[in-house]
């Protein structure tokens, strides 16, 4: 098989897996993303008020944050009464991995 079908084929095989193995440290490469998920590691549940009294940065920074952590399907999010939570996305194989290594 020629190396351009390979090349092809795994991209192919790529752009069907909703989760990335590289996609979780490059997100998790920036300062905040990575004190989020560590936090999560700790408390297993947050709010964004929590996580922007803890990283000290503003409660609209923090949502932005965890927005582009739940698109990436590294956090879910539920509501408990009147609060919303984020948690760690434990169906994701690559957020499992990386939180065995705390």
């Amino acid at each position: 098989m020629e190396i351009s079908k390979i090349i092809t084929k795994r991209v192919r095989q790529t752009k069907k897996s909703i989760f990335r193995p590289t996609a979780i440290f490059s997100i998790l490469s920036n300062t905040n993303c990575f004190r989020i998920f560590s936090s999560l590691v700790k408390y297993d549940k947050l709010t964004s008020q929590d996580i922007a009294v803890a990283l000290k940065i503003s409660r609209s920074l923090a949502t932005r944050y965890l927005t582009k952590l739940e698109s990436n399907h590294i956090l879910t999010k539920r509501i408990d009464g009147r609060e919303l939570y984020y948690y760690l996305n434990h169906e994701n194989p690559q957020v499992a991995a990386v939180e065995s290594l705390f």
